[in-house]
């Protein structure tokens, strides 16, 4: 029952390795089947429709899609029964760039400038085109065997000048917006602003092309841990407001 356990989500960084493995073997197993793909093209595809990032849905079809992402890996066995979905803590690697710890703990390197941005060349490594081939953002013109049918592998250009929000740009962020907001409040500068940032710490520019800076970030691991931290900021924003105790009726 998939549904059985609670969801309760810890900092990558706070998280054993046994809870680290979990993550990394249970997404190169939805791989292996065919279904980060998916995600792919379910994150192209609404991002085309604007609805998941520029209206009010920008958190809600996210924690939707991360509780999805837990269902699949949930159904992988008994093993995974009670899996969760870490959150990186961004304010940890904050000033760290290439040493932040999210590159460095099993997830993958900050991509190979030298070798189109791939984050794993080794011929048998966990990120590697061999373990974890992907279908999109593929760069043929660069590397023909970097294609759809040989695998693409999983690129980022990170860490190259563009830091992270500290501790203190995060609080200030909280309590300046007391409203969500659709053009001028938390949502709306969460997603320009800290969202913004952060895909662009893993994914580069927009001329890099690579997995999180494309339409089809949800095929690198990050995106969820990622998206996973913004659900537990905008939880924090609705506590330092109060807006948690709000009657529903």
């Amino acid at each position: 029952d998939i549904y059985s356990c609670p969801r309760t989500r810890k900092a990558w960084h706070l998280s054993s390795e046994e809870e680290k493995q979990q993550f990394i073997s249970g997404i190169h197993k939805l791989n292996e089947q065919g279904k980060i793909k998916h995600f792919g093209l379910t994150h192209h595809h609404i991002v085309d429709s604007a609805q998941a990032h520029f209206t009010a849905e920008f958190f809600a079809w996210h924690r939707y899609f991360l509780w999805e992402f837990e269902n699949q890996i949930r159904k992988l066995g008994p093993e995974y029964e009670c899996f969760s979905v870490p959150y990186w803590d961004i304010t940890t690697d904050s000033g760290l760039f290439e040493d932040a710890y999210i590159f460095n703990s099993g997830l993958g390197g900050i991509g190979d400038i030298e070798n189109d941005d791939c984050v794993d060349m080794e011929n048998d490594g966990s990120w590697s085109v061999d373990n974890f081939p992907l279908q999109h953002i593929c760069h043929e013109d660069i590397e023909p065997l970097d294609n759809p049918s040989n695998g693409c592998c999983l690129k980022r250009a990170a860490a190259r000048g563009q830091d992270l929000s500290a501790v203190s740009a995060y609080v200030n962020f909280i309590k300046t917006y007391n409203n969500f907001g659709a053009s001028d409040g938390f949502r709306k500068w969460t997603f320009a602003g800290m969202h913004g940032e952060i895909h662009g710490f893993v994914g580069g520019g927009w001329a890099n092309y690579t997995h999180m800076i494309s339409r089809y970030s949800s095929e690198d691991p990050l995106f969820y841990l990622l998206h996973s931290w913004l659900d537990y900021v905008f939880v924090v924003w609705k506590q330092c407001w109060g807006y948690d105790k709000i009657d529903a009726s």
